[in-house]
């Protein structure tokens, strides 16, 4: 049996059961109540006039060879990708409510109309840092290395430094400089943990560097005096410290520095440096003759030598080395100290007296 030559002229009231051999030469002026529970073997040669009110519940064998002429009222909803894709691309006007599985090979010719945001931090800042670490490279060229380190307190100081004080763009070259030495002196020496950081790392509202804890500065808010004694400051200063350039007394005594940094020797200012109670061991033995440090307090440490180097400080006036590891006699080229006042060295026992007589009738 053949198909009939001219479509129904009203709609069946339920689909065919079964689907016909072959499709109607032309198809129904008028959609059926319901889809068909089946596709028909063959698609139609043209689309229907008017579209269904409901998509069918599988999908055809073959594609339309052309679109209809108006949009269903739903979509359809397919649980698997089409098996070849359409000639031409539909365009969307909202995004899709799912990510593809895969990217597409070009980007898209027209930009989304809402930008796409990242939960996640970029794992590098931007471009726009770059000036203030050329400046700190220069300022510091050893640092050159850690302040690419995102691992280094150099580093850390940085991000801090231009992301994170609200007052940054007010700052003068030289005072970024002078944050920068103080932020790796505080990460350095696992500020966190002191016992006493009252402001430090803030600039929040009128706050400045200058009520940051243990710090006094000038009237142009550079600091002068750090003293920051008994407060649990731990391992070594790093090298960034020396471009705290106005610094005239630093006063770490009661802490655990471990060491003496000749690097301290060259700083331009610094005329006092109180390390007392620190755990040293050793006075540097290549202290720079160009120093203007007057007063050196290294009482109660583990010192057992006095190095020659230590006639480079010619400007000195006070050493403290009492209850330290000290024996012996003392080496004659501390008469070399010739500032020093009366009973300014400290030595342990018989030695303290000989020192006294040394210095003070050679004076």
């Amino acid at each position: 049996m053949g198909p009939s030559s001219q479509p129904s002229v009203q709609p069946s009231g339920e689909p065919s059961i079964e689907p016909s051999e072959y499709p109607s030469v032309a198809p129904t002026t008028t959609p059926s109540y319901a889809p068909t529970s089946t596709p028909s073997g063959y698609p139609s040669a043209e689309p229907t006039a008017n579209p269904s009110s409901a998509p069918s519940s599988i999908p055809s064998e073959s594609p339309s060879t052309a679109p209809t002429a108006k949009p269903s009222y739903a979509p359809s909803i397919s649980t698997s990708p089409t098996i070849s894709p359409s000639t031409n691309p539909t365009i969307s006007i909202e995004p899709s409510a799912y990510p593809s599985m895969s990217p597409t090979d070009s980007p898209t010719s027209l930009p989304s109309a809402s930008p796409t945001i990242s939960t996640m931090p970029s794992t590098s800042p931007t471009m726009e840092i770059e000036p203030l670490r050329t400046l700190l490279k220069e300022s510091s060229p050893s640092s050159a290395f850690e302040l690419h380190d995102e691992n280094s307190n150099q580093y850390r100081a940085l991000y801090w430094l231009y992301y994170d004080l609200e007052k940054y763009d007010n700052y003068t070259n030289d005072e970024k400089i002078e944050l920068w030495a103080l932020g790796c002196f505080y990460y350095n020496t696992i500020g966190h943990k002191w016992y006493n950081s009252t402001n430090w790392m803030l600039d929040s509202g009128n706050l400045t560097v200058c009520d940051w804890y243990g710090l006094t500065c000038d009237g142009m808010g550079m600091v002068l005096e750090m003293d920051l004694a008994a407060n649990r400051i731990q391992r070594d200063l790093p090298n960034e410290f020396t471009l705290l350039t106005k610094l005239q007394y630093l006063g770490l005594s009661d802490n655990s520095l471990g060491r003496l940094d000749p690097l301290l020797f060259e700083m331009p200012n610094l005329f006092v440096i109180d390390f007392d109670g620190n755990g040293i061991r050793e006075i540097p033995d290549n202290i720079p003759k160009r120093n203007r440090v007057k007063e050196l307090y290294l009482a109660d440490n583990r010192i057992d030598a006095i190095p020659s180097s230590i006639v480079a400080l010619q400007k000195l006036e006070v050493l403290w080395l009492w209850k330290n590891s000290l024996e012996g006699t003392l080496p004659s080229f501390l008469r070399g100290l010739s500032r020093l006042g009366e009973c300014s060295i400290y030595y342990d026992k018989v030695a303290f007296l000989l020192l006294n007589k040394i210095l003070c009738n050679d004076n």
